[in-house]
This record gives structure tokens, sequence and C-alpha cells, in this order.
């Protein structure tokens, strides 16, 4: 076998713990070992991206995409600015009118409110991208 098999070999091997971490309850967890468990879980999935990176590059048709998309990302910048913009005039336009009514919980999974800046931001781009 090549080394990159081996690196790859490493690599699902690493990631699989990564996956059993993100559904151990927080309750279970003290502070500092949810704090470990986060750093965890952030290394773990980094781990898995670099694993996808590693397979995309095996085909050739996702390395003409990955290529091109890479060409193309400087020239859609100034559109996703603009897109970044609304979404933070939103969110401060949406702190303002409805971040003082009462909250009773949640609707879905998340907890879309507009109580702070970032929960107000959080909720927009949750609800623009569906």
């Amino acid at each position: 076998m090549s080394k990159m098999a081996y690196f790859d070999l490493f690599l699902l091997i690493l990631s699989a713990p990564g996956v059993y971490l993100m559904y151990i309850p927080v309750w279970k967890t003290n502070s500092h070992g949810y704090e470990v468990m986060k750093q965890l879980i952030h290394f773990f999935k980094a781990a898995q991206v670099i694993r996808c990176y590693r397979i995309l590059l095996c085909f050739s048709g996702a390395r003409k995409f990955l290529y091109g998309f890479f060409k193309i990302l400087p020239k859609v910048s100034s559109l996703l600015g603009f897109f970044l913009m609304v979404l933070f005039i939103g969110a401060v336009l949406a702190q303002d009118l409805f971040g003082n009514i009462r909250y009773f919980g949640s609707i879905g999974p998340h907890e879309i409110n507009f109580d702070n800046f970032f929960n107000s931001l959080f909720s927009l781009f949750s609800i623009t991208t569906g």
C-alpha cells in the first residue's frame, strides 16, 4: 500500500470517534469535560474535512469542479459581501423591532429569536437558507 492509502486509513480511524462524541449528552459531563469534548469534536471534524478533500482529489471530475470553484470564487465574493451586508442590516432591524417580544420557547428544533445581535443574525441566516 502507498503512503497516501495509509494516510487515508489514519484519517478514517481518526474521524470515527467524532461521530460518537457528537451524540454524548451534555448533561453527563461537567463544564471542563464539556469544553474538552467540544475541542475533540472540532479536531475530529477537521479530520473528516481533510478526508473528504482527499477523496475528491482522486476523481478527475471533482478536481475540475474544485478548480473551477476556486477560480470563480473571487468573482462571487462581491455578491457574498452584499448578501452578508443585507443579513447584517436585517439582523439589526429585527433586533430593534422584535427584540423585546416575550419569549415562549422554540417553534422548531432551533431557538429562533431576536434577543441579541448574534441570535438575530443566526435566525435570519436560518430563515434565508431554509
